[in-house]
């Protein structure tokens, strides 16, 4: 039997047999909005994969998240618990929601939304100390694009914020 060389696969022949082995190279590209940690220096940085909230891509560092390369946040020095969220800015109705500058932020965790802006937690963020600085866990908590709508019913009452994964 004769196969002929190719990209991704290993053939070969013996008077035993003939053994294929195929390449497991394929990875999935990470979905929307998915958070990634890692360490540069001393300091701990997360990724953000480029996603939209009601077809508006989000600003991260004060550049559009455009870049397949994604713009780091740096984590707080500090151990502690912090969200990874999109602040959704917001203005009162019949504006369209969200507000096209919109952003990629860490706080403390929980977040509180207001009257002008919602908080679409993305990732809770784990700060500890160790003897060689801080270490990061990440909890996932969204991933893919997302829908949101925002419901001001009565005053003095805050605005309520639905998010959902499209």
């Amino acid at each position: 039997m004769k196969l002929q060389p190719g990209v991704g696969y290993t053939f070969t022949t013996a008077s035993g047999g003939a053994s294929l082995v195929i390449d497991d190279t394929y990875s999935p590209p990470p979905s929307p909005f998915t958070v990634i940690g890692y360490r540069d220096g001393s300091d701990y940085k997360v990724k953000v994969v480029p996603g939209t909230v009601n077809n508006v891509i989000p600003y991260i560092n004060g550049t559009l998240m455009t870049n397949p390369a994604y713009t780091p946040l740096v984590a707080t020095p500090s151990a502690g618990v912090y969200v990874v969220a999109i602040k959704c800015n917001a203005d009162p109705a019949p504006a369209s929601f969200p507000k096209t500058d919109s952003e990629i932020v860490i706080l403390p965790y929980p977040t509180t939304d207001t009257d002008t802006e919602g908080y679409i937690a993305l990732a809770v963020l784990t700060m500890t100390s160790t003897p060689s600085g801080l270490a990061g866990g990440i909890n996932q908590l969204v991933s893919g694009s997302l829908w949101a709508e925002r419901h001001k019913y009565t005053e003095p009452g805050t605005a309520s914020y639905f998010f959902y994964r499209v």
